[in-house]
């Protein structure tokens, strides 16, 4: 048997129970709650809400009954389907784990929801078996209920359990399963439930439970336990079931939900009559149903937010949220004759007094309400002013009729045949020393009232054009502590009367910004604040020495178009406007600190306030009359909006690609928490910063600010912006913070944080520069050993070129010496002699002369590097010619050059072919002993000079026979040296020149051919 602590006797705990839920009637008749509903045209999915989360990241989960699954927000609904993977349309069971994932159970099967994608577990072999109960214990242990009994899941798979229950259950269908704060395990069954711990116990008919069905189970702070069943709600202290069903004060005994909130309150849920709610404290029990604003009577699901709002899900109408009774509201469904509630007034018996529309008015009491209009004893007319008188009637101010008395017999009507200024009252004021003042549309009327025995009688003394009040249309008045009357005027400003005088007029001729003013209100420091049409909330310092007038930021208010004005008991003013009221805070020296608005979203039911009918009550309750009904502030309400926003990341983007889409994913994980710091290439360095706030009390007055640290000095201001873009950032270490601030201006403690960085290029890198210098100074050095190379290369390669003149020079003179051949200088000297001998001196001068122009050419050529081709050309002529005339045997002989050479513009080395032809001559031509011929002919092939010498002479196997050791000698030398010359002047060109035989036909030597090239 599983041991409770016994708080309270079970006989005492029953009759206690019995007593206040039989005795105590409904605390609430007739006002509407603080009902805020949501349904499919607000984006939920379906309108069968049969199961309910909160999860630690402040979303609500919603499984409906066919249309899957709904994430909420506060500000909107995300809907997952069976093509998102999930399991199931049909959604009866929700659980967080302890690692944040969701478990689901579905009408197919259970399933775990990670914040990315859903993964389905198989139950045995039946994969579609409906999920009817989910549970997760304190060890975290997962518990399933089917209509096939317990499951328990064990890392990888679901296991049956049914051999922990008791044997002989006649039905294994589990309805509801519920760990307690010590850890058992109670199961709700048909007729029965079971308790597993250390023992398994079960209660059903045999030991006292007399209960049917048991759909849901919970603990209260007494640690007994409440029962949802069949058959009403049970409470059981470890040893005896106490029963609630209609006939202690339930609305239904078909109890099929329930849940004890943090207040340790207990919300009981009935098919088809709403909820009832059970308040340990007084032993209250309160009905709420459609007719209070919730969403339908059918409700299925409970749970409580974080912020202690209570959700509840039901069949049909989609879910409500209940926020508490900060604000009541009373409308024609309820208790007002209508909508439109004008003027207020609470008697000294603590009754309202509520004017409606055109219907009179009506007295709220504690015994009911009593109407006042044409079907009783008024007239159905609107009244737009009331006041207690001290006597116990009361003053009423109408549209049309003027001012009415009311007494406990009848009611008395003064109007402006009587002499008040006019027939449409909009307000009535008592000053200090007891005076009655009228404000009216044409006029304000000070009241002089005497009662004798003839009853009551009035002489008004009235302010109006007629007195210096020009436009006299008057909204509202207030008299303050030197009796002085302040009237706002609806065209004309502000007036001020004193002594029975008008003494001063403020409008847009001297201080003010407008002239339309509505509602006047006082606080304890001194200050007359006005409620204007267009200009917002203004302010004067009643009692300086000089007029001090300024008003309140118009940004700062909801509306600058001002209905009604009244001062809380916290010295707040709340300024009524079309779009709901306003609540402004200030500092000590009354300067603004924070405005706070109230609309339907946040619970003002009424909205657009009517002008001046509100009322702050004995308790300090704030009472505001609208154009949808009457709104009661509870002034004693503690506002639960004390927990900042669930703040987290949605999207961080990376070059406006998403993360998750990166290879950098992994330093998030599935719910948008950071991991990890991110480290990010020099080249990405645009990076967008997506965050949101969870707050289901007031989630559209969610504010952020951020920073990124490492460039932001300073937090930014607060705003409602949620996106973040970071361009072009600088490589260095970040970390974006973003803090959230709620509707209270509670700000996140601590703020989320994404840490990053984007890594320097590597010509940023600390080593780079030491690189560069490594770098430069291997590049000087370099550039130094190159230029010593060149240095040493030019030095070489101007030795070589100074050996290579040497050379040349001494090959040139060696060719001189040789191109000077003795034997041919003895011939044609001793050929002219012999001319001279044979008295022949005419062709003696003749090729004296040649010889002398070939000696003087030779000399001449052998001072230049280059000479003109044609001079080379001639002095072959002239040689060739000499040898012919010194030779017993003839030859003859062609120099030619092709017509494209321009051979005065080609230039060639001196002294290059004449040692060619007179190796031709000498060892070709002499030997042969037949008439001989030598060609000669120049060609060009680009930049090559060509020139070919052939002989007919008797060829080089012949020549090589001939022993005469000078001529070979001589033969060697010249080719030795020209060779080498060419080989110094043409070092690129291969081949310098080519000797070739000429081969007769019929294989007989025909003589020689020389290919000499020269570069031009």
């Amino acid at each position: 048997m599983i041991k409770f602590t016994e708080r309270i006797s079970p006989f005492l705990w029953s009759a206690i129970l019995c007593l206040y839920f039989s005795t105590l009637p409904d605390l609430v008749v007739g006002q509407q709650f603080n009902f805020h509903n949501y349904s499919i045209s607000d984006g939920l999915a379906q309108s069968q809400v049969y199961s309910i989360l909160k999860d630690s990241r402040g979303y609500l989960w919603l499984g409906t009954n066919g249309g899957g699954l709904s994430r909420f927000d506060g500000l909107g609904f995300y809907n997952y389907s069976r093509k998102d993977g999930l399991s199931g349309s049909y959604v009866f069971a929700l659980q967080e784990d302890k690692d944040g994932n969701l478990w689901i159970g579905t009408d197919k099967g259970i399933c775990v929801y990670d914040g990315v994608k859903f993964k389905t577990y198989a139950l045995d072999s039946l994969e579609r078996q409906v999920i009817i109960a989910l549970t997760i214990d304190q060890k975290g242990k997962i518990w399933l209920g089917t209509a096939a009994g317990l499951y328990l899941f064990d890392g990888k798979y679901f296991t049956n359990q049914n051999a922990l229950l008791p044997k002989n259950i006649p039905n294994l269908r589990i309805n509801c399963l519920f760990p307690d704060k010590k850890d058992n395990l109670w199961i709700g069954l048909d007729n029965q439930i079971i308790c597993l711990g250390e023992e398994t116990t079960s209660w059903g008919y045999q030991n006292g439970f007399t209960g049917g069905k048991v759909y849901a189970i919970s603990q209260d702070h007494h640690e007994n336990l409440w029962l949802a069943t069949s058959r009403g709600a049970f409470v059981f202290d470890g040893k005896t079931f106490s029963r609630l069903n209609t006939g202690n004060g339930l609305k239904s005994n078909f109890v099929q939900s329930l849940f004890i909130d943090r207040d340790h309150k207990t919300w009981l849920a009935y098919q088809d009559k709403g909820l009832s709610v059970f308040n340990p404290v007084d032993s209250s029990l309160t009905h709420l149903s459609e007719q209070e604003g919730l969403c339908k009577n059918d409700i299925r699901c409970i749970t409580q937010d974080q912020w202690g709002n209570i959700w509840l899900g039901s069949s049909g109408g989609g879910i409500s949220k209940y926020s508490g009774q900060q604000f009541e509201h009373f409308d024609r469904n309820n208790s007002l004759l209508a909508n439109r509630v004008y003027a207020l007034l609470q008697d000294t018996s603590e009754n309202l007094w509520v004017s409606a529309s055109n219907r009179g008015f009506s007295v709220l009491t504690d015994s009911g309400v009593v109407h006042h209009g044409a079907n009783t004893d008024f007239i159905d007319i609107p009244v737009k002013a009331m006041l207690l008188d001290s006597n116990g009637g009361a003053w009423i101010g109408t549209e049309g009729k003027g001012l009415v008395y009311k007494d406990n017999l009848s009611f008395i009507f003064f109007t402006e045949s009587l002499g008040l200024a006019g027939n449409w009252v909009k307000d009535i004021i008592r000053d200090p020393s007891g005076n009655l003042w009228v404000g009216t549309n044409d006029g304000i009327s000070k009241a002089n009232v005497t009662r004798d025995s003839l009853g009551l009688s009035i002489d008004f003394k009235n302010f109006d054009a007629k007195v210096g009040l020009p436009r006299p249309y008057t909204n509202d008045l207030h008299a303050d502590k030197l009796g002085r009357i302040w009237a706002a005027l609806r065209f004309g400003g502000l007036a001020c009367i004193e002594q029975d005088s008008i003494k001063f007029i403020l409008d847009r001729s001297n201080v003010l910004f407008t002239e339309s003013i509505r509602s006047l209100a006082e606080d304890s420091s001194g200050y007359l604040w006005m409620g204007t049409a267009d200009a917002g909330v203004g302010r004067l310092s009643l009692y300086s020495d000089s007029l001090d007038i300024s008003f309140l930021p118009l940004d700062k208010l909801y509306s600058e178009n001002i209905y009604s004005l009244v001062i809380d008991d916290e010295q707040r003013l709340w300024a009524g406007s079309q779009q709901g009221v306003d609540c402004i805070r200030f500092t000590e020296d009354r300067n603004l600190l924070e405005v706070k608005h109230y609309g339907r979203a946040e619970g003002f039911s009424g909205i657009e306030n009517c002008t001046n009918a509100v009322l702050k009550d004995h308790q300090g309750n704030l009472w505001f009359g609208t154009m949808n009904g009457l709104t009661k502030y509870n002034a004693q309400y503690t506002n639960k909006d004390t927990i900042p926003p669930f703040l987290r990341f949605t999207n961080v983007a990376l070059e406006y690609t998403p993360l998750r889409e990166t290879k950098f994913a992994q330093i998030m994980d599935n719910w948008g928490r950071v991991k990890g710091a991110l480290f990010l290439p020099w080249n990405i360095n645009d990076i967008t910063f997506e965050f949101q706030g969870t707050d289901l009390s007031a989630p559209q007055a969610i504010q952020y600010r951020w920073k990124l640290e490492g460039l932001d000095e300073a937090w930014s201001p607060f705003s409602e912006n949620n996106t973040v873009r970071y361009a072009n950032l600088a490589p260095g270490q970040y970390s974006f913070l973003v803090k959230s601030l709620n509707s209270n201006e509670i700000e996140s403690s601590e703020p989320i944080s994404f840490p990053f960085t984007i890594q320097a290029p590597f010509w940023q890198k600390k080593w780079f520069p030491w690189a560069i210098a490594g770098l430069l100074i291997l590049l000087l050095g370099a550039i130094v050993k190159k230029r010593f190379n060149q240095l040493k290369r030019k030095s070489y390669q101007k030795e070589q070129q100074l050996s290579m003149e040497k050379k040349m020079l001494e090959l040139e003179q060696k060719a001189l010496q040789l191109q000077m051949n003795p034997h041919f200088i003895f011939n044609t000297l001793n050929s002219i002699q012999a001319l001279i001998g044979q008295k022949d001196p005419k062709q003696a001068r003749y090729y004296l002369s040649k010889f002398s122009r070939l000696m003087r050419k030779v000399l001449e050529n052998s001072r230049s590097e280059l000479i003109p081709l044609a001079d080379e050309m001639k002095s072959l002529d002239d040689y060739l010619s000499l040898e012919q005339f010194g030779k017993d045997q003839a030859f003859t002989y062609e120099i030619t050059a092709n017509p494209g050479i321009a051979t005065e513009d080609v230039f060639i080395p001196p002294l290059m072919i004449q040692p060619f032809v007179e190796n031709a001559i000498v060892h070709g031509l002499a030997p042969s002993g037949k008439n001989g011929r030598i060609a000669i002919l120049f060609e060009q092939n680009q930049d090559q000079l060509l020139c070919t010498v052939t002989d007919n002479g008797i060829g080089r196997a012949a020549a090589s026979k001939q022993k005469s050791q000078r001529e070979s000698h001589h033969k060697s030398m010249g080719l030795e040296v020209t060779a080498e010359r060419l080989y110094l002047l043409n070092k690129n060109i291969q081949d310098g020149f080519i000797i070739e035989d000429i081969i007769n036909q019929d294989g007989s030597p025909g003589g020689t051919k020389v290919l000499i090239k020269l570069k031009i």
